[in-house]
């Protein structure tokens, strides 16, 4: 028995979900279940039902061990790197799949030997995903490219787009060196950018 599999075990019981434990741990399904087999085998029980997966009597009984043992494994971490004078920052950020290599870029200073007292672990989600894990409090920070995240959450720009259009020379805009996104809404010659779009 070791503490990833305690941890997996917590999710899927939180979840009741193999394939959605494995999307908030970043492990493939087939792994989820390889752990919650393993674990099963060692402890001589069935924890999960399946295929409509809750707790068994026996992973009832077996949570609140679990969720001790991962307790402790936390806190004796924490005094360690108190010892040593360290306080570790632990920080999820759900990230939009388009966004994630400009979001590593820019976090790649946080992630420098020079500050190991920061973790900082990404989530790949869509837009949605983000604002449901933001509610639940499953990350700390939600990183998305468009607007549409609801106003009781704190926004902050973090970059601007330029966007560079190719169009004929005969185009009026063609023309112009500088113009707003606004130009293309509506434009009959640019149906693929229309408002409806």
């Amino acid at each position: 028995m070791h503490i990833q599999q305690l941890i997996t075990f917590l999710t899927v019981a939180k979840h009741r979900h193999f394939r959605q434990a494995g999307e908030e741990l970043m492990l493939t399904q087939p792994a989820v279940s390889a752990q919650i087999r393993s674990l099963e085998e060692e402890l001589g029980c069935m924890l999960f039902h399946r295929p409509h997966v809750s707790l068994t009597p026996e992973g009832k009984s077996f949570l609140p061990y679990a969720q001790k043992m991962v307790s402790l494994y936390e806190e004796s971490k924490h005094a360690l790197h108190q010892k040593n004078g360290d306080s570790i920052i632990r920080v999820t950020i759900g990230v939009d799949a388009t966004l994630a290599r400009f979001t590593l870029q820019r976090l790649s200073p946080y992630l420098h030997p020079e500050r190991p007292q920061v973790h900082i672990r990404m989530l790949t989600l869509t837009e949605v995903q983000i604002i449901q894990a933001l509610e639940e409090g499953r990350i700390d920070l939600g990183i998305a490219y468009r607007t549409g995240i609801p106003f009781r959450f704190p926004v902050s720009v973090l970059v601007y787009d330029t966007l560079t259009s190719a169009v004929s020379f005969q185009d009026p805009i063609a023309r112009m060196a500088y113009f707003p996104f606004e130009t293309f809404t509506g434009n009959p010659h640019h149906p693929s950018f229309s408002g409806d779009n």
